[in-house]
């Protein structure tokens, strides 16, 4: 599931000159955006391939989406341990005035 964790990342790091705020994309030169699309791509077949069992499984289905549930719980851990960090923080801020 590790690698599902680093493709997510470099996938969204990728993304930003193809996909990001207009004053980004409209700053990137062409061989950055050829640059990003091509790191996208692998990003997702890495992803692809960590979820595709490669090696001789019993059931393909089961093992593809015990990797895939483990990465999207561990991702709405993560979501929501910021999520209510930025709370906290607001509601610290709000406080102090």
């Amino acid at each position: 599931a590790a690698n599902v964790f680093y493709g997510i990342v470099y996938f969204m790091l990728f993304a930003i000159p193809i996909f990001g705020a207009s004053s980004i994309r409209s700053g990137a030169p062409l061989w950055l955006r050829v640059a990003s699309v091509c790191g996208c791509a692998v990003s997702v077949l890495a992803i692809f391939f960590t979820v595709y069992p490669i090696i001789d499984v019993p059931n393909p289905l089961i093992f593809g989406t015990k990797i895939a549930v483990v990465a999207f719980i561990a991702n709405a851990i993560g979501a929501t341990i910021f999520m209510l960090g930025q709370k906290r923080r607001t509601m610290s801020v709000m406080s102090t005035r």
